[in-house]
Parts: C-alpha cells; structure tokens; sequence
C-alpha cells in the first residue's frame, strides 16, 4: 500500500524535474494543442455564423415563404366557394392567422369613377382579423377600399358594381394583401357578400410564412397531398427545392467541420506520439528499473496519460478563453462578411465536446508507442 504513494509521488517528483530541465517538452504539448484547438475552435465559430448568416438571409428575403394559387372558372363557383370556405378554416385551424393568409380575387372589377380606375376585388374572412370590424353605425360587414394612399381620399368612397353602386370605406391596404395582390387601391368586400363578386370565377391565393425548411417542406407536401386528393390543379411557388439543395450543402459542410476537428486530433496524435516516444526513450532505463522493483505497467502508463493529459487539456482550455480576442482581430479584417459581434456568438457545448474527444484521442494514440516500449522485458533494458 505505501509503495502505491509512494512510486506515483516519486514519478511526479521525476516529471517536475524534467519539465524544469527541459521545459520545451511540456511546452509543445501544451502549444501543439493549443493551435490546433484553437485552429478547430474558430473553424467551428466560423461555419457557425455562415449558417446563422445564411438563415438569416433566407428568412429577410421570404425565402421560406409559401405562395400557392388556383383559378376557380367554371359552372360550379358557388359550391366552389362553399369549398374555399372550409378548406381556409382547415388551414387556419392548424397554421393560425399570423402567417399564413388566405385570399380570394374576383375575376370581377369594380369601376372607381372618381379614380378613373378599374379596382381588383378580394373577399376577406377570418384570415385577415385587421378587416374583420364592423362600422360602428350599423354593426354590418364592412367593404373597405384598401389603398395604399390613405390620405388622398375621403371618409367614404363609391365605385360601381354593372349598375349597382357601391360604398366603401378607405383604410391603409394591410401589408400582406398589399404583398399578394399588386395593385395601389383594392375593394375588399366580406365573405358575406362573396356570392355577389364570385359568381363569374375567382383565383385562390394562398400565403405561408415559416421559418425554416422543415416547416416548408412539411406544408407544400400537405397541400400537395390535399390538392391531389381533390384532384384541384395549383400552382405552388416556394424555394423547397433550393433549400433542400443548401440542407444538402450543409450536410457536407458539418462532415467537412468535423473532418477538420478530426484531422487536428490526428495531427495532435502523432506529435504527441512522437514527444512521448522520445521522453520514454530518454526515461526507458528508470522506467525499466522501477519495473524490476514490481512496479506494473499499468501505473507507469496511467502516470505517462495523466501527464499528457493534463497539458493537453490546458492547452485546449486555452484556446476556449482565446479564441474570442482572435475572432474579433479577424474580424476587422474580413470587411466583405457581416460577421455578428463576439459578443453574441458562442461556442456550443457539442462542439466543445468534439475538441476535447479529439484532444483525448489524440493522448490515447500517443501512449500507444509507450505501451509498446513497456512491453519490452526490463532485463533487456538494464543490460
């Protein structure tokens, strides 16, 4: 039992000495990881804020939005209608009203007389709650002429229906409609009256807004599957297939980040292989002679991996306080990305975990070499 206290002590007593005598030994085990954990660390960091970058790109230019649309001109407008009305219900009930719009545009104009203008006409429900209020006088369904230009006209406007006319309150065009349909000045009218404005035909429009590709690819497979099933021929415009071709891009991009993590762990490996060699070689004879006194192998090579892991881990730890300093220099110089401050990036845990898996790695390749070298028979040595 006290030769178990008192070899290790002797061992470490030995190790401070050498490292005293020959600090460029703990030294490079303590650099080689340090840039190379730092190596992998700002490579991690990098491809990390490319990928936020690039998300949040996606999502400022709608590229995670959904447009589908589908003409409605036949016979049977009426129960195509009827249709509309629950399948909106359907959607609604599941997606919400946020971000996901449901509009229908007559094929029918009205005449603004005073604009000298023929206006599109939608019929709203309860997908757009910003038009579902009643005017205050008579508590009815409202038409309202969505404009985009508010203030150049009055309190009430008229425009005519073939020999009907037609009062219509003016309010700022919301800008999701103002996003579906292009046109200035619009009549919204309430699903209430939708018989009177869809009875010549009418386009569907349907709008999703999500925010990433998952979602997409989740909604253009339901309503394809739903359209389908009704056997209804849409039109879907999204970028599913750009953002599954860039999911795919990224794929690769995290086996090229965890090659680089692994290709460092390598490289780390063979140094340290290399290092740890030379100090056997150096320390075969003491070594040899502490074995021919009944010290095990083992204890000798756990003090070898101890040692080596000890200064690897310091060396990785730090390049995780270092690399936010370095990042920030970098920075500066790379002008053509807008690269988020230091501040808000941060190394995740998983790929902290994945450096310091290749840092060990990297010291149990190394003590390949010494268990080889304690295998050989210590009479041989001593000779």
């Amino acid at each position: 039992m006290r030769s178990l206290i008192l070899i290790p002590s002797y061992l470490w007593k030995n190790t401070l000495k050498r490292w005293l005598e020959n600090p460029v030994s703990p030294l490079s085990k303590v650099l080689v990881p340090l840039l190379l954990g730092l190596l992998a660390t700002l490579v991690l960091v990098f491809f990390a804020e490319v990928e936020a970058q690039l998300s949040k790109q996606l999502k400022e230019g709608n590229s995670f939005d959904v447009h589908i649309s589908e003409h409605a001109a036949s016979f049977d407008n009426a129960l195509r209608a009827e249709i509309s009305y629950e399948e909106e219900e359907l959607w609604l009930s599941k997606y919400g009203s946020k971000d996901f719009y449901y509009l229908r545009q007559s094929f029918t104009n009205v005449e603004w007389k005073k604009a000298r203008e023929s206006l599109p006409v939608i019929i709203y429900n309860n997908g757009f709650p910003e038009l579902q209020k009643y005017r205050e006088d008579t508590k009815s369904p409202t038409i309202w002429l969505l404009t985009k230009y508010p203030d150049s006209v009055l309190s009430k406007e008229t425009v005519e229906l073939g020999d009907k006319s037609i009062t219509a309150i003016p309010i700022a065009m919301p800008q999701k409609i103002a996003e579906l349909v292009q046109a200035d000045n619009i009549l919204a009218a309430p699903i209430e009256m939708a018989g009177l404005f869809l009875r010549d035909g009418f386009t569907i429009h349907i709008h999703a807004r999500f925010q990433n590709l998952d979602e997409v690819r989740t909604f253009v497979n339901e309503t394809r599957a739903y359209h389908r099933a009704e056997k209804r021929n849409i039109r879907t415009y999204s970028s599913l297939y750009i953002l599954e071709g860039l999911a795919k891009i990224n794929e690769v991009q995290n086996y090229i980040r965890l090659g680089i993590v692994g290709s460092c762990g390598i490289i780390l490996a063979i140094i340290l292989g290399t290092i740890a060699w030379l100090e056997y070689r150096q320390e075969a004879y003491l070594l040899a002679l502490l074995r021919s006194f009944g010290t095990p192998r083992l204890l000798l090579i756990t003090h070898a991996f101890l040692e080596n892991i000890i200064l690897v881990t310091l060396g990785i730890y730090i390049a995780f306080i270092s690399w936010k300093p370095i990042y920030n220099l970098l920075q500066s110089k790379v002008t053509d990305m807008n690269l988020s401050p230091v501040e808000n990036l941060a190394l995740g845990t998983t790929d902290m975990s994945i450096i310091l898996v290749a840092g060990l790695f990297g010291v149990l390749v190394a003590m390949i070499p010494i268990a080889i070298g304690l295998r050989k028979p210590a009479g041989l040595i001593l000779q």
